[in-house]
């Protein structure tokens, strides 16, 4: 066989060790998935319920017409910020893009928004193309932690407190299934008039000591906290999901591609073995 040959073998060998990583890309990526839904199934009923005890305890205050925290009072919301959850690594499919697509909307409607960015896909992105940004946190890490969420929410809290920002959105993607991800925004600041939690009931009437404004005080603080935690986890599950897909396309491919290098060598052996024939009954015809 000729140089072609070997040429067509050595592509069919690369593609093989290529879908080696990508299947032990997938099955890490499917682990970790694993791993994550858990802990975004685990977080979910306790980010319902609270959100639907600081939904109760503001109604309760405007009702009885108490003084607001200042986190919690509407604004003009004139400087919005949108904290954009991106991954730290690359290899993930549309799971940034999309993000940062959305992003690009945001702001062709918010003229004076500002951005807060997790992870390092995001951080990145807005340094390629010279954009500000207030903050950034990078290398959250395949486990994260409470403490995590707790940092950025007093970042987002002294931003706003000190007249910095006066509305804060979530931009994040919510783990529907491994096959489904969807992308979701959502207002943490002002607090104001928080809905309570679809399919939750109006909670009862509470007597609150010592008093609504100072349960506000310290259910606020944690709600963000909270918030931004879930946003975390979601964003990490979505992540960990569309990884495991892209890998998994990936490897479909390397599959397909392989099938079509095959069939290019058999041929090319079936062509070399015409020419020999060819080549054996055009001498054998001269000589006689």
């Amino acid at each position: 066989m000729g140089n072609s040959g070997r040429d067509i073998k050595r592509r069919i060998q690369s593609v093989k060790n290529t879908q080696q990583i990508t299947k032990a890309m997938e099955m890490i990526a499917a682990t970790k998935l694993r791993k994550a839904q858990i802990n975004v199934e685990k977080a979910r009923p306790y980010q319902t319920h609270l959100e639907a005890s600081l939904a109760s305890a503001l109604a309760a205050a405007m009702n009885e017409e108490h003084e607001l925290p200042t986190i919690a009072k509407e604004t003009k919301q004139e400087r919005p910020c949108l904290v954009v959850f991106t991954s730290d690594r690359g290899l993930v499919g549309a799971f940034n893009a999309n993000i940062l697509k959305a992003a690009e909307e945001y702001f062709a409607e918010h003229e004076n928004a500002q951005v807060i960015v997790i992870g390092r896909q995001g951080r990145d992105y807005f340094n390629k193309h010279n954009l500000a940004y207030l903050a950034d946190f990078v290398y959250i890490g395949d486990s994260p932690v409470f403490a995590q969420a707790n940092d950025i929410s007093q970042v987002i809290q002294d931003f706003y407190l000190n007249d910095i920002i006066d509305r804060v959105d979530l931009l994040y993607t919510a783990f529907v299934s491994p096959i489904t991800q969807r992308l979701t925004r959502q207002q943490i600041l002002p607090v104001g008039e928080l809905a309570v939690p679809e399919g939750h009931q109006a909670a009862p009437f509470y007597i609150y000591e010592p008093s609504v404004e100072e349960v506000l005080a310290s259910m606020i603080p944690l709600y963000l906290s909270t918030t931004i935690y879930h946003a975390i986890l979601e964003s990490s599950a979505s992540e960990y999901a569309s990884s495991m897909n892209a890998m998994r396309n990936a490897s479909d491919n390397a599959a397909e591609l392989i099938e079509e290098l095959n069939l290019s060598f058999n041929r090319y052996r079936q062509r070399v073995i015409t020419t020999e024939i060819s080549e054996i009954v055009g001498g054998a015809e001269a000589l006689g």
